[in-house]
Order: C-alpha cells, then structure tokens, then sequence
C-alpha cells in the first residue's frame, strides 16, 4: 500500500476534511512547529500536507527566502492548499501531487521535513525517505495520532461497526481492506518511544517523542457527529446503509454521545504523539 492508494478516496471529502477538521488540528501543528526554530530561507517538506496546514503555518518562518514544498495524493486537497497559499500572498509554497513512500526528489534537498498525521504506507520505508531527502543537518517533526481513541471516537466507530453493510460494494471493501493494512502496519507505533526507535533504525542520529493532548470544543452534537462522519472510512459507511439502517444508526449514535454534552457543547480531549528527530547530533 502507498499513499496513492488514498488518493482518491481523499479527493472525495477535501473539503469538508478543511472545514471540519483542519481547524481543530491547528493547535496541534502549532505545537509542533515549536519543537524547532526554523529559521529564514529554509527549504521545508510538508509530507501528506493535505490542505495546506503545517505548510502556510510554517511559511512565514522560512519567509520569502525560503522554500515550503507540499506533497500529497490528493489533488483535491492539494487544490485548496494552493488556494489558501494564494490568499496569503506565500509565493513560497508550492504543492505538488507525489506519494511519501516513494518522492520523486533529489536526496538532502530539505532543512526540514514535517509530517502531521499523514503517515500512510510501511513506516521503515516512509522514514528511511524522510531520512533520505534531508541534508546532513535536517530535521525531522512529526506527529501522529495514538491508537488509543477518546471516548466520543470510540462511541462512534463502535456504532459505525455495528451497524456497518455485511455486502460492501467494490469501494468501500477495497477501502476497508486498505485500513485495514494500515492499522496493521502502524499498530506496533504506539507511543513515543516506538517513534524514537524506529526513527533511530532508519538513521536518525537521535529522536525525541512526546505526547500532546489538546481538549476540542464542539457546540453541539451535530458538529461532534459530523466531525466523525467526514473520514476515509465512515463517510463511506454511512452512505453504503439503507435509509432505515442509517435511521437507527443515527439514533444509536446520538443516544450514546448525549452524555457527553453539555449546555456549553461538548469537550473532547485528543492524543497525538509528536517527535523531532535530528540527522547528525550536533544540530
């Protein structure tokens, strides 16, 4: 499996991926772009940028001395991140359509390397390239999301497999399939220490993990329903039930997350692990 593989699946929700969840992963990005002080003119990789946002956060930085270079499988997602660019008047950033296991790009090309939950594929083969396009000096910030769930995203998927097709068309079994294979590939990546480990394995010269909690606010349970109905997977579940089906899913749903809100909404704390590995010591 290769990042290309979700490509398309992706190119399917890019923009309701940039308005539901782009604005609540932004705190996370921010906190990882202050593991390192990138400095002016520095070259960056946004690898798996999606819709552009750790590289227009991180442009500014590199300012217009600089390059950031977005690559991604989705060209629909790689659309609105030139769109956002545009806007911004960052005339260094350009995203282009590639795939992390395998980038078309000259070896220690970049000071920096950003991967912000876009790890697809084989992780010794997407970190040895991640290895591979940074200069003697490079850096590497990455972060991706535990394998253990908050309790409204566990209320969700249980539901979601409960009440999921037994006779998926074509797609929705090959997507399934392809999450599988990705659940099994990352499934020994847990913590930050795992990171640390195999990104040493690849040649890092030193790697430091951690995890970041964040807690995101939704007004209702709709933008909470929502914000989980729009994913590789569950977009596609939900279409693939007949209308009563998909009545009493709704049902269930929303009867198992109402204990969770508040007059205020709902607060849900999410996990991610974030790390900076270094390719040689001294920097």
């Amino acid at each position: 499996m290769s990042t290309k593989d979700f490509g398309v699946i992706f190119d399917d929700f890019a923009a309701d991926y940039e308005r539901t969840r782009v604005p609540r992963f932004r705190p996370f990005v921010k906190k990882l772009l202050q593991l390192y002080d990138t400095r002016p003119g520095s070259h960056v990789l946004d690898a798996g940028c999606g819709t552009g946002l750790a590289g227009t956060l991180v442009a500014p930085r590199v300012g217009h001395g600089g390059q950031v270079l977005g690559l991604d499988a989705s060209e629909r997602m790689l659309e609105i991140a030139r769109h956002k660019a545009q806007g911004f008047g960052f005339t260094q950033c350009e995203f282009v359509l590639g795939d992390v296991t395998q980038m078309d790009l000259p070896d220690k090309l970049f000071d920096l390397v950003i991967s912000s939950f876009a790890l697809w594929g084989e992780p010794h083969v997407i970190f040895d390239e991640f290895h591979r396009v940074l200069n003697s000096h490079g850096v590497l910030l990455l972060q991706h999301w535990g394998a253990e769930q908050s309790a409204a995203a566990h209320i969700f998927h249980e539901a979601l497999e409960r009440f999921a097709t037994a006779k998926p068309h074509a797609h929705l079994k090959r997507v399934r399939e392809l999450l599988a294979l990705d659940r099994a590939q990352w499934a020994d990546m847990n913590s930050p220490d795992a990171f640390e480990r195999a990104l040493v394995d690849a040649g890092f010269a030193r790697a430091a993990g951690n995890w970041f909690a964040d807690t995101v606010h939704f007004a209702s349970l709709d933008e909470l329903i929502e914000y989980h109905s729009v994913g590789a997977r569950s977009r596609l579940e939900i279409a693939a039930m007949d209308e009563q089906t998909r009545a009493e899913f709704d049902r269930a749903i929303r009867d198992a997350l109402r204990p969770l809100e508040t007059p205020r909404g709902i607060d849900v704390e999410m996990r991610a692990i974030q790390v900076i590995a270094r390719k040689t010591p001294t920097n």
